[in-house]
């Protein structure tokens, strides 16, 4: 409804994905069941952190799969027949308990878009390489505008096909034997409006940043983008995949190599 109304707020999040399949759903069940060294297994339950309820309505092979996501989730689900939708999920959040929310722009669409750049850029990027046509939208509906917050609704997209072309810079790593496969993806394009530096590591197909050249050192209207790739870095995140796990004496040297 408003800002200051924490308790209103409604989270969706749509795709036309493949769906609840009883396979997918059987590892959504187990936590830390994972095929891959790029998935923890453990990220629905920071929902619960926020949100007192999840709803999770997904269509697959002409199925209907209803979820209702809780602490008291029983691994069980609700399936019917349903064979006029197409395939695709809703998930639902709902009952923020906390008492405020700390941001406006944890909220906003160009904040948002701009935060799923800067996370996801390295997938993003190769969904382009690939030709496949993704595109993500965002949309805030706000009941009562605070203008002078600039909090009202408006929409944001990001398309995986308009992201500009990276340049690749072989890494002169002589001095570190074990990067030879290292490589510098980059870019650096004029823009009309606002301005955007990502400086970081690409591992498992998210960027993690790194403060290489800080913000306010790069002139307004200009989107700057340097990612450091290297199989060096391949399942190297926490459980959450917040932070780096590389020790100390290697991340160190590779900060320096990137900077210069």
């Amino acid at each position: 409804e408003e800002f200051s109304k924490p308790e209103t707020l409604l989270i969706t999040i749509k795709d036309n994905g493949v769906g609840f399949t009883d396979e997918r759903f059987a590892k959504f069940k187990e936590l830390l069941k994972v095929e891959e060294e790029s998935h923890k297994g453990v990220g629905r339950l920071v929902f619960l952190s926020y949100f007192k309820n999840i709803n999770i309505t997904s269509y697959f092979d002409k199925k209907k799969r209803t979820i209702e996501f809780s602490e008291l989730f029983d691994g069980k689900s609700q399936v019917t027949d349903d064979p006029n939708q197409n395939r695709g999920t809703t998930i639902e959040f709902k009952n923020y308990y906390r008492k405020k929310i700390a941001s406006h722009d944890y909220l906003r669409p160009e904040m948002l878009i701009k935060r799923i750049k800067e996370e996801f850029y390295p997938r993003l990027y190769l969904l382009k390489k690939q030709s496949k046509d993704v595109i993500i939208n965002v949309s805030l509906t706000v009941e009562k505008a605070d203008e002078k917050h600039s909090f009202q609704s408006s929409k944001r997209h990001v398309h995986a096909s308009e992201l500009p072309e990276l340049k690749v810079e072989p890494m002169d790593a002589g001095i570190i034997e074990m990067f030879k496969q290292t490589e510098l993806h980059y870019s650096i394009i004029k823009k009309d409006f606002d301005k955007t530096i990502i400086t970081a590591l690409c591992v498992d197909g998210r960027s993690y940043k790194q403060d290489i050249i800080s913000d306010e050192n790069i002139p307004y209207g200009y989107e700057i983008i340097f990612l450091l790739n290297s199989d060096l870095f391949t399942g190297q995140v926490d459980t959450s995949r917040q932070n780096l796990t590389l020790k100390e004496n290697v991340l160190k040297p590779i900060i320096v190599l990137f900077r210069s």
